[in-house]
């Protein structure tokens, strides 16, 4: 076969435009993170009202 065959252009074709990345995919996590942030909490004030909430339950069941 010679080089210019039709069979080997295939292997020697480079495309004329790239590919564009694809955006990373949003994670459960980041995005409950990027809401927190929208209302300027963070994951230790949400831990700690929640914790405000169980112990009041408790407090009120005579615990």
């Amino acid at each position: 076969m010679d080089a210019s065959s039709v069979t080997k252009t295939p292997l020697r074709w480079t495309p004329e435009v790239k590919q564009k990345y694809r955006s990373p995919k949003m994670t459960w996590r980041s995005t409950i993170e990027q809401k927190l942030k929208e209302i300027n909490h963070t994951w230790n004030t949400i831990y700690r009202e929640e914790w405000h909430a169980f112990v009041a339950a408790l407090r009120c069941q005579g615990f």
